[in-house]
């Protein structure tokens, strides 16, 4: 695995779309719910279809990154190493994955799973410690879904978001809140 540290400009850009994907990932039509629902279930109701449907447009970019690090899990085993577990969202068909610098900074081998169950090896790390981002690139997986992305110009404090990904390794899952600050 190749690793490359990168910078700067290249980096600013990088956080704001990390911005864009975990403020907006439901940048698409809400579905079919009616625009003024006549109760309060209604709006409910409206809500959570709303929801699901992102969910649905969103969750064949979702991956899940699983880490090798190179430290010892304890000093009693020093041959034992640690492995982990993250999320990153595929923002490149060929290949081009986002995630948490921390995630994977001291990581001698890592893989990335797919949506569709696929385990792919990551061949090359580009990491900022300082925005705490990564991009990790797969080759050879065909034609990948691509998160659709957002304006972070039109997100304002108290917008509905979704947190979706692998959490603590347990397997996919989903996590409404609002914006609380910009």
């Amino acid at each position: 695995m190749k690793r490359i540290p990168s910078g700067g400009r290249r980096t600013r850009r990088l956080s704001l779309t990390l911005l864009v994907v975990i403020v907006t990932p439901v940048d698409v039509p809400a579905g079919p719910p009616d625009p003024e629902p006549s109760s309060e279930r209604g709006v409910a109701e409206a809500l959570s279809e709303s929801f699901r449907h992102a969910v649905e447009v969103a969750r064949p970019s979702i991956v899940t990154v699983r880490t090798v690090d190179r430290r010892p899990e304890s000093d009693e085993a020093p041959e034992a190493y640690r492995t982990g577990n993250a999320t990153g969202v595929i923002v490149d068909r060929s290949g081009s994955v986002l995630t948490s610098h921390h995630a994977v900074s001291d990581t001698e081998v890592a893989f990335v799973v797919l949506a569709d169950g696929r385990e792919l090896p990551v061949t090359e790390i580009r990491s900022d410690a300082r925005s705490d981002l990564a991009l990790l690139r797969i080759r050879d997986a065909g034609d990948l879904p691509e998160a659709r992305l957002g304006e972070s110009e039109s997100v304002e404090v108290g917008d509905w978001v979704i947190a979706a990904g692998d959490s603590f390794g347990l397997g996919f899952s989903v996590n409404p809140g609002t914006v609380s600050a910009k």
